[in-house]
């Protein structure tokens, strides 16, 4: 069973998040959002789930980041279309798991921060 946490209560934000989704409504009534943040990919150049990124545009301002263990910036991104391949200076990270930090502001003025883990399996 997933495990569920209260979204983030600004600007009139409801929902809630569900393995890395978060679905939620304005209380206004504005466009509902469907946020999908991966926990895990496989960038192992099969074709098949070697691309990470996180699924929904809607969002005027957006931050991303990815830390090592040791806490090193590895990756990072303003752009909400990013799709980031495992690679930092053209090297494939090892296996593992990293941490992410994700702040966005929606067209409509949601705020959302949230963060995690992602866990790269070859």
């Amino acid at each position: 069973m997933a495990q569920s946490h209260p979204a983030p209560s600004n600007q009139g934000a409801v929902g809630e998040v569900r393995e890395g989704n978060l679905e939620a409504t304005q209380e206004n009534g504005k466009q509902p959002l469907t946020l999908f943040i991966p926990n895990a990919f496989t960038p192992n150049d099969d074709g098949i789930n070697d691309i990470y990124y996180i699924q929904n545009s809607n969002f005027r301002k957006f931050e991303f980041a990815v830390f090592d263990r040791y806490g090193n910036q590895i990756f990072a991104t303003t752009n909400s279309e990013f799709r980031w391949d495992g690679r930092v200076g053209g090297r494939m990270v090892p296996m593992g798991s990293y941490v992410y930090i994700f702040h966005g502001v929606t067209n409509d003025d949601m705020t959302i921060k949230r963060s995690g883990t992602i866990t790269i399996v070859r």
